[in-house]
């Protein structure tokens, strides 16, 4: 069994783990530069994601044919729900909701196997006993304290480690530790 985290966000990040919690893959959300008016802005990469999700739905297909209705691949999507205006609202709420539509319908429409799981759900769990008030800091924080090895970093450029990776890598294990679809 495989488990996949998808942090939806244009700085989000998608994980796969095994059924051990062993990180098989991670990549960030597929995005690209586009000109709108005089300004240049980072979207969603629509081609990218739909051959990603059509790749998952291709792989959950061929493992079902040996037994169908046993699941084989789970995905963990991030529930989007909308932010007080004094916390982000307008525009990030716009773009954080047109994400998690993308990905739900991509996910439907090439029957992938998925659950959507409120953000405020397996940070409860999921990080429970980090110290801070900060979610993004919490979920960096416990995963280089559970994978010291891996590199959480978004490019070898980068400084810091990537709190859209380490969500998803969080929503994977949500699924895999409380046996979602198993």
């Amino acid at each position: 069994m495989n488990y996949i985290g998808i942090d939806n966000g244009l700085e989000g990040g998608v994980v796969r783990v095994d059924s051990v919690g062993r990180i098989v893959s991670k990549q960030l959300v597929p995005v690209e530069k586009r000109q709108s008016g005089k300004t240049t802005r980072w979207v969603y990469d629509l081609r990218a994601i739909r051959e990603l999700v059509l790749n998952l739905g291709r792989e959950h297909a061929a493992w079902n044919r040996g037994e169908p209705g046993k699941f084989q691949l789970l995905v963990a999507l991030e529930k989007s729900q909308p932010m007080p205006p004094r916390m982000r609202g307008g525009q990030g709420d716009f773009s954080t909701g047109y994400g998690f539509g993308m990905w739900s319908a991509f996910l439907a429409s090439f029957n992938v196997p998925h659950i959507l799981v409120p953000a405020a759900m397996w940070q409860q769990r999921m990080l429970a006993g980090v110290a801070g008030s900060d979610s993004k800091e919490r979920s960096i924080a416990k995963a280089r304290q559970v994978h010291p090895s891996v590199d959480w970093r978004a490019t070898e450029k980068s400084k810091k480690p990537h709190s859209g990776l380490t969500d998803a890598f969080w929503l994977a294990e949500f699924a895999r530790r409380y046996g979602i679809g198993s």
